[in-house]
């Protein structure tokens, strides 16, 4: 999500990479998260230029429903769950009358406030299991 949002492509490459898939589905991931190409000059929530627009229609003018199921099947099942969530969001989103811009500036700032609280929460865990061992130690000794 990091690559996405700061458009770090080698970051999104190496992302991809640690899926199981080869760097330019990073693209292709791009385009199915944030309705964009990952070296799109529309930001996001943004409108892709015309050009871009006839760029991705070449680029997948001869992909089958076949192409798009292998791909599918290649994903973890995690990131496929995120994508069915992130369509419904996107759908209630529109029924709201909220853009793209702010569903995806929603959807950055919770990612970023889970990293964190998983942090703290690591954290608390690793002091809590140290405390607990020299409790232990005190005990025995």
């Amino acid at each position: 999500m990091q690559a996405l949002i700061t458009f770090d492509v080698p970051l999104g490459q190496r992302a991809t990479e640690e899926l199981g898939l080869p760097t330019d589905a990073y693209d292709t991931l791009s385009l199915a998260l944030t309705y964009r190409p990952a070296r799109s000059s529309a930001g996001l929530g943004g409108r892709l230029t015309p050009e871009e627009m006839e760029k991705l229609k070449a680029k997948y003018a001869n992909v089958t429903a076949a192409d798009v199921n292998r791909f599918m099947q290649r994903l973890p099942r995690d990131l496929l769950f995120i994508m069915r969530s992130t369509n419904m969001i996107r759908s209630l989103n529109l029924d709201l009358g909220g853009t793209s811009r702010q569903r995806f500036r929603v959807m950055g700032e919770c990612a970023v406030r889970g990293l964190t609280l998983t942090t703290a929460l690591e954290d608390v865990r690793r002091e809590s299991a140290a405390w607990e061992a020299a409790h232990v130690l005190e005990r025995s000794g």
